[in-house]
């Protein structure tokens, strides 16, 4: 016999997962999805694919900034309507764009969450750890699987940097 706790809530939720690339958020997004049959979600969308590449292909960090956090943003009303209905998991939100676009120059907020009036701050937000080595071998997987190599998973001072953040961020659990 299976129970699942996700049945005794009775107002749908909204999770994120949060890491840097590589650490398994996609699939345990998947599974946590998949587990309290919630509707998963990832950000940016993916109608915004063409666009994100060309953005990541810019050294400019505040168009990056600008194009993740309005992304967000656009989605906002899709994630109320779903979740009028159903729990959400997200692969990525807010405090992934703060941790890899945020400039270097600035100290992060205090709360991110409250950072924008705009965008719906998550009921719970989880931060995925994981050693390095351990990282690079799931990189590697993905890339083998889906014949795509981006160069950002190499470039590990801003891997580095992102991570720091991310553990700086209280939010996040």
């Amino acid at each position: 016999l299976s129970i699942n706790p996700m049945n005794s809530i009775k107002k749908p939720i909204f999770i994120t997962i949060e890491g840097v690339d590589g650490t398994g958020k996609s699939t345990v997004a998947e599974l946590l999805a998949s587990s309290i049959d919630a509707i998963l979600i990832s950000t940016p969308p993916q109608h915004l694919k063409e666009e994100r590449i060309a953005i990541e292909n810019s050294d400019i960090q505040s168009q990056k900034f600008d194009f993740y956090t309005k992304a967000i943003i656009e989605q906002q009303a899709e994630i109320e309507f779903l979740l009028e209905s159903s729990s959400i998991v997200c692969d990525r939100y807010i405090h992934s764009t703060f941790a890899y676009q945020w400039p270097s120059t600035t100290d992060l907020p205090n709360k991110i969450n409250d950072f924008f009036k705009e965008i719906r701050p998550p009921d719970y937000s989880f931060l995925l750890l994981t050693d390095e080595p351990i990282r690079i071998n799931r990189v590697k997987n993905r890339e083998i699987e889906t014949g795509i190599v981006n160069e950002s998973d190499y470039r590990l001072e801003n891997i580095r940097i992102a991570n720091d953040r991310f553990l700086k961020m209280d939010e996040l659990i």
